[in-house]
């Protein structure tokens, strides 16, 4: 599988996919860190596997582009749906400031 805004490094998974209330096709895997120890969100979004981050502003600038090319699909989903889904996805990332990965086995 591809995975766009690729970040090479341990992958830290979550136990569970969170999945988006708003749009189901929207998950959250769990974060990748990168070698200057910045973490990045894993999601996935119907066929699509991405990293968001360092920071809210690329996240942001990814998550416009993603929902740009979501309103091109055969079957776009609703506005209101996609930007709940958007909003869910900045609230994930900002809530990624507690996250320990030393609390779980890394993934290379």
């Amino acid at each position: 599988m591809t995975t766009h805004f690729a970040v090479t490094g341990p992958e830290y998974l979550l136990d569970e996919v969170q999945v988006c209330p708003a749009l189901s096709e929207v998950t959250c895997e769990g974060y990748v860190v990168d070698d200057q120890g910045r973490r990045h969100l894993i999601v996935q979004v119907g066929a699509v596997r991405l990293h968001l981050g360092p920071d809210i502003a690329t996240v942001k600038r990814t998550l416009q582009i993603v929902a740009a090319a979501m309103k091109f699909r055969p079957v776009p989903p609703p506005s209101e749906q996609l930007t709940d889904a958007v909003t869910w996805l900045l609230l994930t990332f900002h809530g990624t400031s507690g996250f320990d990965p030393d609390e779980r086995g890394a993934t290379e």
